[in-house]
């Protein structure tokens, strides 16, 4: 997975005349401007790193609203949503509530967000080096395991089943209303191979008798001629999913000799994998199979983009 490195580095300078510490920000090598109107970083009660609202979350690259009525600020960046109330421990992360270890609050009638639960929150990891106190901020390009399962665990249990039970329209219902769904064979997608059903496709997929290429077959490089479900019998539904052996939530379980690139194409995505790690012992694991499901965010929703069947390949 390709990553983007951004830099944080927060120096700390201890007050000649106090024991409280003054904050300077850097992002992107670029240093945050502070000033009286926006108010200015500082070490809570907790030791955790509050900054002004405004000012920081928009050198980020965020937007921000402020609620007045509920004292609630929402950062939304790369279509996630992140909404902080002031003088809680939680945040909600596109409407899911996720603990913090310290609160939001107002000091001098200026907001301050906590830095790290926030950047988090947008599939960052902040790690901090010794005393030297830098902070390196790594964009993984997806959620946390645990958040994404939170997320998206009973959407994916609705269309999982619906697969099983080859309910075309209910799985329809689920589908990106823009980019449809694509199917991809063999772990590896293509943009310019894979096949993208729309919604209403999606909806006839069971009664389609047309025979679309899908592919390529491993090993032998044949065409994969298939009616949708011909395709579904060997390249979706091809083990008791359902009951899958472990359930991955954007983490990958399975891995073949195939390139993995399903982050890089699908960006900000959560990824549902189901996986078997094998049937008969003779084989010894080779025979493992898996299904993935990827969601995308659209108009606030989490959508269906994608269907990736994955197994040992030569």
């Amino acid at each position: 997975m390709k990553k983007k490195i951004l830099i944080l580095v927060l120096i700390l300078t201890l007050a000649i005349t106090s024991s409280a510490f003054a904050v300077d920000v850097k992002i992107n090598e670029v240093d945050v401007q502070y000033n009286n109107d926006s108010g200015f970083p500082f070490i809570d009660k907790q030791g955790r790193t509050q900054v002004p609202l405004r000012a920081t979350m928009e050198s980020f690259g965020a937007t921000v609203e402020w609620d007045q009525a509920s004292l609630t600020a929402t950062v939304e960046k790369d279509g996630i949503s992140v909404k902080v109330p002031i003088g809680k421990s939680i945040i909600y992360i596109d409407g899911v509530e996720v603990a913090n270890d310290t609160v939001a609050q107002i000091k001098e009638n200026r907001t301050y967000l906590p830095i790290r639960v926030v950047l988090e929150s947008f599939g960052y990891t902040v790690s901090w080096e010794n005393n030297n106190v830098v902070a390196t901020i790594a964009e993984e390009s997806v959620l946390k395991s645990e958040l994404a399962k939170k997320i998206i665990e009973e959407t994916s249990n609705k269309i999982i089943h619906a697969i099983s039970n080859k309910d075309s329209e209910l799985i329809s219902e689920f589908v990106h209303p823009v980019k449809g769904v694509r199917f991809t064979p063999y772990t590896y997608v293509s943009i310019e191979n894979d096949i993208v059903f729309n919604q209403e496709e999606i909806n006839n997929f069971f009664n389609d008798q047309a025979v679309y290429t899908w592919g390529s077959y491993d090993g032998k490089g044949d065409n994969i001629l298939l009616t949708s479900n011909q395709y579904y019998d060997k390249f979706i539904y091809t083990a008791d999913f359902i009951n899958a052996e472990v359930i991955g939530y954007n983490e990958v379980l399975s891995r073949g000799n195939m390139t993995e690139n399903q982050f890089e194409v699908y960006k900000n995505a959560i990824v549902v994998e189901y996986y078997f790690s094998g049937f008969n012992p003779d084989f010894a694991g080779i025979d493992w199979q898996s299904l993935r499901l990827v969601f995308e965010q659209y108009e606030g929703d989490w959508k269906l983009v994608g269907i990736i069947h994955n197994q040992w390949t030569i």
